[in-house]
């Protein structure tokens, strides 16, 4: 399993590997060899590459927005929330793509670090969930830097004002104490987002879930309300066959109004479903906890059966 695997149009391969001499420095391995071997197809080299990979970075080109392989890849990183895409050029992403932020390699690839490359790489650090290499850093920038408590130097600096100004300090921190900046409240690790629980190309279709109290009891469309009714246990849904699974996994998005673009089995499945509108390019805000939870044991179901990625 590679740490990294970058997702690019052929054309770009000389410019890529610089990309790629940037990452290993960071001794992070990386897959970029679109080369499938004889005897291999796409999704079973290059397909289980991508869904294995730690972080998917994806180099957005004249000829990579047009490449329907790299907008696959692209998509299924950004639904499992691993997506670092970069700029090689003044070009606009492909719908979808827009409005995540990209690293600007436009004047090339740097050999080095600097400020661009420090932004990539502290990215993909992020996502692969290791540090950088502290060796490689510049001497200005300290490598526990960013891990500095800022509020209690603000609350110091503030009881030395205090002492300084005596009674007449007090006043002029109760008139300009509303201009501190407020605490960061960081996210609870416990709670994994939407599209950390994807691991496939293709999100999975379950059923609306419970609403609150007093909203509609009738049953959402499809075949599987169930699963957005209550929690699921594993051992329901074990004997099940890998196309339920599949589908069942996929209907909770295609209820949300999911755009599936890129598993022509899931496609036509949704097209025959009469309540299907497909008007989303990304759901995963209105997941609520029992579809996330369901879509986790559902996709256990699927690697313990071996299930082919849908």
């Amino acid at each position: 399993m590679a740490d990294v695997f970058i997702s690019y149009a052929h054309e770009d391969r000389e410019r890529v590997r610089g990309l790629v001499d940037l990452l290993e420095r960071e001794n992070w391995s990386v897959f970029w060899d679109r080369t499938i071997p004889v005897g291999e197809t796409w999704r079973s080299h290059i397909g289980r590459a991508v869904e294995q990979a730690r972080c998917v970075v994806v180099v957005w080109s004249e000829h990579s927005i047009t490449s329907d392989w790299v907008i696959q890849e692209a998509d299924d990183a950004r639904l499992r929330d691993i997506l670092v895409p970069v700029m090689l050029g003044t070009v606009r992403p492909p719908m979808g793509f827009r409005e995540i932020q990209a690293a600007d390699f436009a004047a090339g690839v740097p050999s080095s670090r600097g400020p661009a490359a420090n932004l990539f790489l502290a990215a993909v650090a992020r996502v692969v969930g290791t540090g950088l290499n502290k060796a490689a850093l510049p001497p200005s920038e300290p490598a526990n830097s960013s891990r500095s408590p800022r509020i209690p130097l603000v609350a110091a600096a503030g009881v030395l004002a205090l002492v300084a100004m005596a009674g007449g300090g007090l006043a002029y921190y109760a008139t300009h104490r509303d201009q501190l900046p407020p605490p960061r409240v960081s996210a609870s690790p416990s709670q994994p987002t939407a599209q950390q629980l994807l691991v496939t190309s293709e999100p999975t279709p379950l059923v609306n879930s419970p609403s609150a109290a007093g909203a509609d009891t009738s049953d959402p469309p499809g075949d599987f309300p169930q699963f957005s009714r209550r929690v699921i246990a594993s051992a329901d849904v074990m004997g099940m066959t890998c196309d339920d699974l599949i589908f069942a996994r996929n209907e909770i998005f295609a209820r949300h109004g999911y755009r599936f673009r890129l598993n022509p089995k899931v496609i036509a499945h949704f097209r025959q479903q009469a309540w299907y509108r497909p008007t989303e390019d990304d759901v995963s805000g209105s997941l609520t906890s029992v579809e996330q939870s369901n879509i986790t044991t559902l996709k256990a179901a699927e690697r313990e059966k071996a299930c082919s990625a849908g």
